[in-house]
């Protein structure tokens, strides 16, 4: 049952990230953005948070799947640092729209919050299958 609640977690997190920017909090359309040309960079930005997120989202039904902790330490490393790449690509790979656009207001923020808190859940798993470990040896 806990396997279940931390890899949905993770799963639902990564749901988030990937869908967020296109439904929940959305970065410039196309027709809107008046400031990059046809296809603005947030809008690459977005594309790229939806295979981070569902990679994300794919590593927690994994979590659910195998319920070894070495290999569930590995899947959690594995959500840290596609987390981490999540924060990367909007801010610093890709980057932004010039201004103060929805991209830089809404989407990005969102995105950094979610990849944010899959940090800090991995983070904390991590430490509780590490400190597990070392209590059964």
């Amino acid at each position: 049952m806990k396997d279940i609640l931390k890899g949905g977690a993770a799963a639902a997190l990564g749901f988030i990230i990937a869908w967020g920017p296109q439904f929940i909090f959305k970065a410039c359309s196309t027709e809107d953005c008046g400031c990059c040309g046809a296809y603005p960079q947030c809008f690459w930005a977005t594309q790229a948070s939806i295979g981070i997120g569902m990679m994300i989202a794919a590593l927690g039904l994994c979590m659910i799947i195998f319920p070894d902790p070495k290999i569930q330490l590995g899947l959690l490393i594995s959500i840290f640092i596609t987390a981490v790449f999540a924060i990367l690509v909007p801010y610093i790979i890709i980057g932004a729209c010039p201004g103060f656009m929805a991209c830089k207001r809404r989407a990005y923020p969102g995105i950094a919050t979610f990849a944010g808190i899959a940090i800090v859940y991995s983070t904390f798993l991590i430490f509780l299958i590490k400190r597990k470990e070392k209590k059964s040896s």
